[in-house]
Formats: structure tokens, sequence, C-alpha cells
């Protein structure tokens, strides 16, 4: 398999089955990752994939058997149809059969695991364990529950605790037991918001009657409540992206810059001080900063909002303006007075540029617009040319001679850095 753009590249070779001869034909096909699904993009994108695959795979026939060769005719899997379809000769329904091939065709994706032995592992708990299952053991349970008329996601970590037995965390050192076939309900209703079975919108209470087999008491019903809400997904993965981001500064501390502006609690702003200039006013929606030293220019990216939208963050290139300054008067040919001006080449930060997302339907964490930005501008010769709303700001071409000394400005003079950033000669 290889990656073009967001689109996986499948290749496989078929051998079908014609007068008693297995004939073997390669295939390819592009796989387009489905970004509204609940789980995981590419998973349901190869899903449907298959899916197509194994409706037409008869050629109009009612009857038809093949054998997929997957990583360069490493692994096979067989499969037959006769009504019911077969995988290595054990039956299982259409949906069940599509998840089992997605997720031998992704382990096909990283050259690490493209050998037999690790695919037949890939196959074996494909077939063993349900895919909502696999699921939550590598993305912990979905859960959701209302608080002050909000919806409040979280997700809960789960255990495998026997053959068909799992145990959630409800509370702090709470566990409820739940077997496999009620696990897999679990999840449909609280990730696809299935309303079959008896899970669909239950409340924690009855969650906990069901899971620990009494009812809670007023304080156990608190403190799962608390429990819930220091898991909320939300929480969860914006922890996780600014966790990324610190990763990412460490991996290339030459390249990317984070400073954070801390306000306690109950502050609701403070200001920076500017030599001679006014004072920036910043809030919790607007004191983060991730600073890029691009291949071309310095690039500078600011949260601007706490809410997850297609642009929670802004987006600056520095770049030389070109300021028009009063010099004096003269008179003109008439004897009046008349203003004259010159033209200086000031370099600072030009923007906001329009930069949105493209996946998720537009809203990810800030953390992660962050570190997605960063990376792209990070190799901002290929940037300049994808992205078109940054050649409005980008007056001078070659900025070698007015990039920023980050280091120093962090350590020296972030007000500076933040809202001037005139070059440090």
């Amino acid at each position: 398999m290889s990656m073009q753009n967001s689109r996986l590249g499948m290749r496989y070779e078929i051998q079908n089955m014609e007068d008693n001869e297995w004939i073997p034909s390669p295939y390819r096909n592009y796989v387009e990752p489905n970004w509204s699904s609940k789980g995981d993009p590419y998973h349901e994108g190869l899903c449907h994939t298959w899916r197509n695959i194994l409706s037409r795979a008869g050629g109009g026939q009612w009857n038809f058997e093949k054998i997929y060769w997957f990583a360069d005719n490493t692994y096979p899997i067989h499969i037959k149809y006769d009504g019911k379809y077969y995988l290595n000769g054990r039956q299982f329904g259409l949906k069940i059969a599509c998840n089992i091939f997605a997720r031998v065709t992704y382990a096909c994706f990283f050259e690490e695991q493209r050998d037999y032995d690790n695919l037949m592992k890939v196959y074996l708990k494909a077939v063993s364990v349900p895919e909502p299952i696999q699921y939550v053991l590598e993305n912990r349970v979905p859960y959701y529950f209302y608080s002050d008329y909000q919806r409040q996601d979280v997700r809960l970590n789960v255990e495998k605790i026997g053959r068909d037995k799992y145990a959630i965390e409800l509370s702090d050192s709470v566990w409820g037991e739940i077997s496999e076939s009620e696990l897999v309900t679990f999840v449909n209703s609280f990730r696809n918001n299935n309303k079959r079975g008896k899970w669909y919108r239950m409340s924690p209470a009855l969650l906990y009657k069901n899971l620990v087999g009494k009812d809670p008491s007023e304080s156990e019903l608190k403190i799962m409540i608390a429990f819930l809400s220091q898991n909320r997904t939300k929480d969860i993965v914006e922890k996780r992206a600014k966790e990324l981001i610190l990763e990412t500064c460490e991996l290339m501390p030459t390249k990317f810059f984070y400073h954070v502006e801390h306000l306690e609690e109950d502050d609701t702003h403070k200001k920076i001080e500017i030599d001679g200039y006014e004072k920036l006013n910043v809030d919790k929606s607007n004191n983060e900063w991730l600073f890029v030293r691009g291949q071309l220019y310095d690039w500078k990216i600011q949260k601007v909002s706490n809410r997850e939208s297609r642009q929670s963050v802004n987006t600056y290139v520095y770049n030389i303006q070109h300021i028009r300054e009063k010099t004096g008067q003269i008179k003109n040919e008439d004897g009046d007075w008349i203003d004259t001006f010159e033209t200086k080449k000031v370099p600072m930060w030009l923007g906001p540029i329009c930069v949105d997302n493209l996946a998720m339907g537009g809203a990810q964490s800030i953390g992660d617009q962050m570190v997605a930005r960063g990376y792209a501008f990070l190799n901002d010769r290929v940037a300049i040319k994808l992205i078109s709303t940054i050649n409005a700001y980008l007056y001078e071409e070659d900025m070698s001679n007015h990039r920023l000394d980050f280091e120093y400005l962090l350590n020296n003079n972030i007000g500076e850095l933040i809202c001037r950033a005139k070059n440090v000669d």
C-alpha cells in the first residue's frame, strides 16, 4: 500500500477459480478516508471499499470463489460465496467480512507489519474480536451524559477480564462488569447513536446500577460525575494535542518555539508590556503561540478561541510591509503647503492569513490545528504554492536578511516578538 495526499493506494492480487485452476489478476484501488465517520476514518474508508469489491466480486454470478493476496503475495485470504460469505472456511456476514479485510489491508500499509506471521495475527484477532471491541481497546469506551443541560462526551477505560467479559472504569477505583455482546451494543449506542438495546442515553446512575449491580449512594454518584467530568473527550484530546506541541518542539528545537502567557484562575486578562507601544491585552482565549522557522519565512500561529472551529488559530507570516510616512511639508507652485511622504520598508507580522481545516468537518482541537499548520509552514516552499491566500502577504520574496532570532526574543523580549518582532541585529 502507499499514500497519496490523504488517499490510500491499495494493491492486491485476486486468484479466480476458472476451470478448476486459479488464475491470478492484479488490481489496484484508491481508498478515500471517511472523515464523517465516528470511528477511524481510514478503517471506515477501507470497509466501504471492500464492501464495493465483494459486492461486485461475483461478476453477476450467484456463486463465486476467490483468493485475495496481500503484501506482495505474502498473505492469502480465501473467500467463497453461495448466498453466505465464508472466509478461510468460516461464515461471516458482509459487514464483518469487510471489517476483517480492512484490518488486514491496513496492516499492509506499514512495512514492519507486512510479514506472514504478523498478518496472520491481525487476521486471527479480527475474526475473534468484534470491530467495536477492537475500537474501544484502542480508543477507550465512548459515553455521554447531560449535566446542567449540556452534553458531556467522555471516554472510559476498559479491560478484558475473561474470554467474553470486560470491565469498564466508572469511578475512582470502581469497575463494572459487562459481557462482550453487551459491550458491542453499548459502543454502537454511544458511538453510532444506535437506539437498539437498553444502553441508549443511559444516565450515570442507571449505568452504575447495570454494571456494578446496585444503586449508587448520593456520595458515590457525586464522585462518579466528578470522575466522568475529568475524562471528557474534549479535555483528553486537547491535553494530548498540547503534549504533541511540546513533543514537536523537543524534536525540532531550532524549528518550533512554543509560548504560553499563564493567567491566574481568577484573572480575566493580563497586559504584555511593549516599550513605546500600546499594551497588548491577553486572556485565556488568545494566550498561546507557536512560532515556526520555515525554509523561506518565519511564522506565528496564535490561539484566538477556546472553541473548536475551522479557524481556532490565526496564522501570520513575517514579511516586509510598505508604510507611507509623513516627512514634512513643502510649498507647491501655487504657494500652498502640501505634505511630503516617503515609503519605508518595515518587517513585521502580516495577517491573519485564511487557512482552513479539511478534516473532521473542519473542527479539530486547538493544539492539533497549531501543529498541523506548523508542519505545513516548516516546508513553506511548498506551502506557499498550495495555499493561495498566503501570497497576498508576501511583499518581499527574499527575507534571508530579516530572519528572527526566536531564541533571543523568547528569553529577552517576548512582547516584541508577539506584537512587532523587529529584527534583532
